[in-house]
């Protein structure tokens, strides 16, 4: 299975249809996530969302609906994991080589 803790611009971007801007391992693990059939999952940290929603107040992005519905749709997703990242939960992820960060590279 592909994983990947996504930063707020690869979310943005690959739930915007802008994919051509994520690097070509990220764009990887979204599509494979996508395809719900377990070949790939991303997590995503709520400080993201936290992110987004900060975005969204200074009107540098639109979403196409509110925020609340957008991440009810990610929860719903499957594959697109929520995550309230704590520094215990940081630690045990760097040692693991198996979940690159998403990031515009």
């Amino acid at each position: 299975m592909l994983s990947g803790i996504t930063d707020t611009h690869a979310l943005v971007w690959y739930a915007s249809g802008a994919s051509n801007k994520l690097g070509v391992a990220a764009r990887r693990i979204f599509e494979a996530a996508d395809r719900k059939d377990g070949s790939g999952m991303v997590i995503i940290p709520t400080v993201v969302l936290h992110e987004i929603s900060s975005l969204l107040i200074a009107e540098k992005i639109k979403l196409g609906t509110n925020l609340a519905d957008w991440t009810r749709s990610l929860e719903k997703h499957g594959f697109l994991q929520i995550v309230d990242v704590s520094a215990k939960w940081c630690c045990v992820r760097t040692t693991s080589k198996t979940s690159p960060i998403l990031s515009i590279a």
